[in-house]
């Protein structure tokens, strides 16, 4: 599994921005999708605010990455909080 969490995140490094410029898409990053036993494969996940931001952004974030593994996750708004030096993160 890690030549493909390389191979994703390579991608993901790629077209990271493009993703971001999708409307409701608010992170990304490379995981393990789904949950429970024997769900092991990795995939590029794009998280979103709403449950009505799942099929579109699935479908133009497919356009963008083509036929890789890809989950859209809803984890709503996300909010940048401050390091101990004040910087934002996120």
């Amino acid at each position: 599994m890690s030549s493909s969490i390389t191979q994703l995140s390579e991608l993901l490094d790629r077209r990271r921005e493009d993703l971001h410029a999708l409307e409701s898409v608010i992170g990304t990053g490379v995981g393990v999708r789904g949950q429970g036993p024997g769900n092991d494969d990795a995939a590029i996940q794009v998280f979103v605010r709403s449950p009505d931001d799942v099929a579109e952004v699935a479908r133009n974030a497919a356009v963008l990455l083509g036929e890789v593994p890809l989950e859209v996750i809803v984890s709503g708004e996300a909010t940048a909080v401050a390091n101990e030096q004040g910087e934002r993160n996120g």
